[in-house]
């Protein structure tokens, strides 16, 4: 029977309930990012979709219940459950909104503001662990023993007075002996803070501007106290995970300055190397790179490897040259199999690859999508020169009648041939045996562009479907592969002449066509609704726009790598505003960026960008990187720029001579 659509909620992992975390997770990733359970201090960053928040999701009390209650194994390695966590979201906590305080010119407010973060923070971190505790010995010895904490001695409450009278509060738990004392102080003071956040109060209470605390300081102290009265196990990790760190990045000053101090103080944080606590930091790309490492109050900066471990995600996920050590097919087929059963869908006892086979079938092989573009006029496909011989055109046409694809390809062969194109137009016989045959990577380059070519010349869509299309198309995003299920889901569902009654056995290529465009189309819309979205959107547009031109009138197909570009890093170093662009345009996983080893006369370093593969239907541009990419000048790519909506400087930087070739129209 056909159910629900099992990915319409595919963008909410913030907040799955726990007992549905159980059923979706997929552990593929854990063995890959096993330092993210290990003592010490963790940065885990990636693009939208790559599972970061899943992935803290398993530090949470409420995850590790869950698994416990339902017969699950816990995912997390065997050797490395001994701890505890307290966590905050920054944009579900409210920390965010201390931007909503930063018009506020009150005398002495701009140096306070900062300060009054930290201490929200650490009065959420310090109210966070003593319930998550508390949530892990009411569930019984097997679960609180697993995690190091002992019940008797955590209830005692002992840990308390010492933990009151430490320096780090300033007096603000002077009067605090009992654990439920503790708790209505951090919840009277936490309920202070969202008063002003919220402009419910003036101004910070006297009391609490006098006794703010150091990031980091009362997290440490209550561990220290817990330690010490053997609440937790001397052994037990205590981790704190701070989500959506990239939050603290948009966080502006009047006057749309942004002001950096809040992430400065969550970096000084992990500057202190604490030896009771280890940080994990979830963050998406764009935020977490060299130029904002800054600690606060100092010059000094985090450095990977003394201060942090860095885990890239995408890094992790992408496909590399060694395809077997590719993680995300086998990460994509449990998440949909997942899904599915969770939805209620009556699965046999099948792989999440065969489920997937099964359901979205094998993909079409480039000869019928050919053939599927000709439809029932499939001369357009070709663009016969009039200096051709008559002949051979006949042949080309007789030819294009059996198979488009090779027609095309024997088209662009012969524009190739230089001097010898001549001779294979008078003796037309040598391009039946397909020339190209010892030379099987010059037909493997060009597929895709030779398929772009046929689809734009007869006016068709290219279309996707099947198995390896959509596997393509996901870019080891597992967002993507969501969102374009979700998508295909609500076509099926909308198929008017579709038997709900009866078991799902198959989508139709159509209807899967449909969804991924429409995916598509909204992933580019998404670009421009986000963080500098007009810019970001509009570059894509006019970048694509150039590119898609030159990929339809190269009908030589010399340079089938034109699905991407190549700049030179100092022109990118040159312009601070096109290399803050492109850094967003990455870091928001727009482009994937390369590093290009050049085959230009002059060897200077390069990188090369190519677009996420789901915007590539809609951009018209085949989600291949084969061969060279176009050698972008500066004025190239600020002339993307500036049609996208930024102001560029003109003038610098080095200006490409490099031959690109002349199209053989």
């Amino acid at each position: 029977m056909i159910k629900r659509n099992p990915f319409a909620d595919y963008y909410r992992a913030e907040s799955v309930d726990s007992n549905s975390f159980v059923s979706l997770f997929t552990p593929i990733l854990i063995d890959r990012v096993s330092q993210l359970f290990r003592p010490g201090n963790v940065v885990l960053k990636g693009t939208p979709g790559t599972g970061k928040t899943m992935l803290l999701n398993l530090l949470k009390p409420e995850v590790r219940v869950a698994y416990s209650r339902s017969g699950e194994e816990f995912p997390v390695p065997l050797d490395s459950r001994r701890f505890v966590a307290a966590g905050i979201n920054i944009n579900t906590s409210g920390a965010w909104d201390f931007s909503q305080r930063t018009d506020d010119k009150s005398e002495g407010r701009e140096s306070k503001v900062p300060f009054y973060f930290a201490d929200f923070v650490n009065y959420w971190l310090v109210n966070d662990l003593v319930q998550n505790i508390e949530k892990v010995v009411v569930e019984g010895e097997s679960l609180s023993g697993q995690a190091g904490i002992s019940k008797d001695s955590f209830e005692k409450g002992s840990f308390v007075t010492e933990l009151a009278n430490d320096d780090c509060w300033f007096g603000a738990l002077k009067d605090v002996s009992t654990i439920n004392e503790l708790k209505e102080v951090l919840k009277k003071r936490l309920l202070t803070y969202k008063n002003y956040l919220n402009f419910n109060i003036r101004s910070i209470p006297e009391e609490i501007d006098k006794s703010k605390t150091e990031i980091g300081k009362p997290i440490n102290a209550l561990v220290n106290s817990l330690k010490k009265h053997n609440c937790i196990q001397q052994d037990t990790t205590v981790f704190i995970h701070i989500d959506q760190y990239e939050d603290l990045f948009h966080i502006e000053e009047s006057g749309g300055k942004f002001n950096e101090s809040y992430r400065e103080m969550i970096n000084k944080a992990l500057a202190d190397r604490s030896t009771q606590v280890s940080y994990r930091i979830g963050t998406r790309s764009y935020a977490w790179n060299d130029s904002n490492l800054q600690v606060f109050g100092s010059s000094a900066t985090l450095e990977e490897g003394r201060t942090h471990v860095l885990l890239d995600l995408n890094q992790e996920l992408r496909r590399l040259e060694d395809p077997s050590n590719w993680v995300f097919p086998e990460l994509m087929e449990k998440v949909f199999i997942r899904r599915l059963r969770s939805a209620g869908y009556t699965l046999s006892n099948v792989s999440g690859k065969e489920a997937m086979t099964n359901i979205f079938g094998v993909s079409w092989s480039a000869k019928k999508k050919a053939e599927y573009y000709g439809g029932t006029n499939p001369s357009r496909a070709l663009r016969l020169a009039d200096a051709w011989p008559e002949d051979f055109k006949e042949f080309l046409k007789a030819l294009n009648s059996q198979n488009v694809l090779d027609a095309k390809l024997v088209e662009a062969w012969v524009r190739q041939q230089g001097q010898a194109k001549k001779d294979y137009l008078s003796n037309f016989e040598k391009l039946e045996s397909m020339p190209w045959k010892d030379k099987p990577y010059w037909r493997k380059e060009r597929v895709a562009h030779a398929l772009k070519q046929i689809s734009s010349r007869c006016g068709q869509r290219e279309t996707w479907s099947g198995y390896a299309d959509i596997l393509t198309l996901s870019g080891s995003n597992i967002s993507t592969f969501l969102n374009m299920c979700k998508y295909i889901w609500d076509e099926l569902l909308e198929d008017e002449s579709l038997d709900s009654e009866e078991d799902l056995e198959s989508i139709s290529e159509k209807i899967q066509n449909i969804g991924i465009h429409k995916a598509s189309a909204h992933s580019l819309r998404q670009i421009a609704s986000e963080y500098n979205g007009e810019n970001r959107s509009g570059f894509i547009e006019n970048c694509s726009r150039f590119l898609e031109k030159r990929l339809y009138k190269d009908l030589s197909m010399s340079y089938p790598g034109g699905t991407g570009f190549s700049v030179k890093v100092k022109d990118i170093d040159f312009d601070n505003e096109l290399k803050s662009l492109l850094g967003d345009l990455v870091g928001f996983g727009d482009l994937i960026e390369v590093e290009h080893t050049t085959k230009s006369a002059d060897r200077k370093a390069r990188r090369k960008y190519y677009f996420r593969p789901i915007l590539c239907p809609f951009l018209k541009i085949p989600p291949s990187k084969t061969k060279e990419p176009y050698y972008a000048s500066l004025d190239d790519v600020r002339s993307w720029v500036s049609k996208g909506g930024c102001n560029v400087i003109q003038g610098g930087g080095d200006q490409d001579t490099d031959f690109q070739g002349e199209f053989d129209f």
